[in-house]
């Protein structure tokens, strides 16, 4: 009987991959990551409608094509850095975990600074609430 013996067979696949290197596993990962995307695109979206319009049906409709055209460009960025960063096993544990933590953390700073054309390691020492603060003022 394998240590494997009795899991499913994608739990198996992601422990297997957890045991390789960090170079190689965000290269294999980048496929499971990327069969995401429409799902974190609608997810995106529908968390743009939420914090700008609310349940104001006038202002959904007036902001439905800002929103959707945030959420591609943002979904792909944080799988890109996600795959780049080798921290893929990190952000998908936290996913299946409901969390959001120093991975995903780590991920999201990376896209805010690309965003603004800044190196994507410019806010690596600060906190996400400080980063999004200096951002405010």
């Amino acid at each position: 009987m394998t240590i494997l013996h009795g899991i499913h067979r994608p739990a198996s696949i992601l422990i297997a991959l957890a045991c390789l290197n960090a170079p190689v596993r965000a290269d294999l990962l980048s496929p499971f990551l990327w069969i995401a995307l429409p799902k974190l695109e609608t997810h995106l979206f529908n968390e743009c409608l939420e914090v700008v319009a609310g349940d104001d049906a006038d202002l959904i409709k007036k902001v439905r094509p800002a929103c959707k055209s945030l959420s591609k460009p943002i979904a792909s960025c944080l799988l890109n850095q996600t795959a780049e960063s080798g921290r893929g096993m990190g952000v998908i544990s936290e996913l299946i975990g409901s969390e959001f933590g120093e991975d995903s953390e780590y991920i999201v700073k990376r896209c805010i600074a690309t965003f603004f054309d800044l190196p994507a390691d410019t806010f690596n020492n600060l906190p996400l609430r400080d980063v999004i603060n200096k951002l405010k003022s």
